[in-house]
């Protein structure tokens, strides 16, 4: 480029950027890892493809013994989750299981165990779609017909993947 004709440098620069063939596939691989001040762990990975129009990227978070707050509970297991960006609607389908140890209020244990069959939630213009299931102790809940109190539950279990 020539440095004495700075508005054809600027022109041949956005021509570049906006030219569809200059918009490059990127490929994303990403790590995280959390230690609780118990020894327990959480470890996302992550990788995927991203471009202009959309995303598609496989997260994998496992579980060993992290305690997301009180010293009383705990959680083991793993979860999967395919996300799919395209245009203005987000696909995320989440299969695997998680199991939940915490103490009653009289000291006794207890333990819930959450499967996901997949659970499929596409987020566009017109809200949250729900499809598949999630299995709480053995009991089959079509994500569809949630409950209000279910859903909120869910959210808190998931919100994890906002670190992947």
């Amino acid at each position: 480029m020539n440095a004495k004709n700075p508005i054809a440098a600027l022109l041949v620069l956005i021509a570049l950027c906006l030219a569809p063939a200059a918009q490059a596939l990127l490929t994303l691989e990403k790590s995280v890892s959390l230690t609780d001040e118990f020894g327990g762990t959480l470890q996302i990975q992550s990788s995927g493809a991203l471009d202009i129009p959309g995303a598609d990227i496989n997260s994998i978070a496992s579980f060993s013994d992290f305690h997301p707050g009180a010293h009383d509970r705990s959680v083991n297991g793993q979860v999967e989750r395919q996300r799919n960006r395209a245009n203005e609607q987000l696909t995320s389908v989440y299969s695997g299981s998680l199991t939940f140890n915490a103490l009653d209020a009289d000291g006794n244990a207890r333990q819930n165990v959450l499967e996901f069959a997949d659970l499929t939630i596409v987020r566009s213009a017109t809200g949250p779609q729900f499809s598949g299931a999630v299995i709480l102790n053995g009991e089959v809940i079509d994500a569809g017909e949630m409950p209000q109190q279910v859903a909120v539950i869910l959210r808190r279990v998931l919100r994890f993947f906002y670190l992947a």
